[in-house]
């Protein structure tokens, strides 16, 4: 097998009630008067940007991602990681975990369907060393929030 391939969503989308929207706003005004009373006016500024960039990040639907693991390159929507900049890869909860070798952005995500896993384990590992490492925490905390 030369290439594989597959369409995603980037994330299960989950409709969010207003009701969160709410919550989030409440819990931003409070942190920001709190930061605003003790003196804090650059972290109060900082929840209020934070609080708006979730809000509007929760209302963004998925988009579908266009995967293709080839000979020499995986590419996600037209972005590739060429093998020899990879340096492992990984399989945790339906998704495909690719370690980079730059330091600044050494993980990639990308998800994957249950049934796809033995197929794509066994073509990535004919190209790449496999480790165990864990989807990161902050991912998995979004992912929950459904965001």
């Amino acid at each position: 097998m030369n290439e594989l391939s597959w369409d995603i969503l980037e994330f299960e989308h989950r409709e969010t009630e207003r009701t969160w929207f709410w919550v989030l706003y409440i819990i931003a005004a409070s942190l920001a008067i709190g930061a605003f009373i003790a003196s804090n006016i650059l972290f109060g500024i900082f929840v209020v940007i934070a609080a708006a960039t979730i809000g509007i990040y929760a209302k963004k639907d998925p988009v579908i991602l266009h995967v293709n693991a080839g000979e020499k390159v995986i590419s996600v929507n037209g972005e590739t990681f060429r093998y020899e900049k990879i340096s492992s890869f990984s399989i945790d909860r339906d998704k495909l975990l690719i370690e980079k070798d730059l330091f600044w952005h050494p993980l990639v995500v990308i998800p994957i369907h249950h049934e796809d896993i033995e197929i794509i384990a066994k073509f990535l590992k004919e190209r790449l060393p496999q480790k165990n490492y864990t989807e990161p925490i902050f991912h998995q905390l979004m992912e929950h929030l459904g965001l």
